[in-house]
């Protein structure tokens, strides 16, 4: 499996709840350009699809914003455009961000992401920023066996930066955090504890 974390963008400090921070207008900027660093050096470095992307994020807004910016960025990806692919439909509050698309993304082409992108209508719970890292790890172990090849997982900290730590050094505490915005791209093979390599950061 393939495997992309990223951390949400920057976000408010001023919400009614944690779960309800949004992104920040450089929330949103900086999710672009690390999409955007990201696109290029997989066109750079020729990196062949292994299947449709698969995106999930937390249900907090933040999340939820810019998987919405990461779906359009990576829908703008390919060429020729793709069918809609599935939209949120979770709660009022989890409104879709202003459409964003990466600078110079529509020549990547498809080929660097399979046929389709598909987004999980259903935010998962197991990303919020308290789960264990080896509770989400089984959660990734049943994405595999259906065959999911390439997914996406839009969260928080400390969630990511454990779950990093304990793919690719069996240490949860290892790596370092994932800064806002930021994008790890794992190569899991196997999907195991200390078996993943680090193919991209920044």
């Amino acid at each position: 499996m393939r495997l992309l974390l990223l951390r949400h963008g920057e976000a408010s400090q001023v919400a009614e709840s944690d779960a309800l921070r949004p992104l920040t207008p450089n929330g949103r900027e900086g999710v672009v350009a690390a999409l955007e660093r990201y696109l290029a050096w997989r066109s750079r470095m020729a990196v062949p699809a292994r299947g449709p992307a698969t995106l999930l994020a937390s249900p907090f807004l933040r999340a939820q914003q810019s998987l919405n910016i990461t779906e359009e960025t990576l829908q703008a990806a390919h060429q020729p455009p793709l069918q809609p692919s599935l939209k949120n439909t979770l709660q009022p509050a989890l409104k879709k961000a202003p459409s964003t698309f990466a600078a110079g993304a529509t020549e990547v082409g498809w080929a660097l992401f399979g046929p389709a992108v598909s987004v999980d209508p259903v935010a998962k719970h197991w990303l919020t920023p308290s789960t264990p890292p080896l509770d989400c790890l089984q959660e990734l172990a049943g994405l595999e066996e259906a065959g999911v090849e390439e997914l996406w997982l839009v969260a928080h900290n400390p969630l990511l930066s454990e779950l990093l730590g304990l793919l690719v050094d069996a240490d949860r505490y290892s790596q370092p955090s994932l800064s806002t915005a930021e994008l790890v791209e794992l190569d899991c093979e196997p999907l195991a504890i200390g078996c993943a390599s680090v193919e991209y950061r920044a």
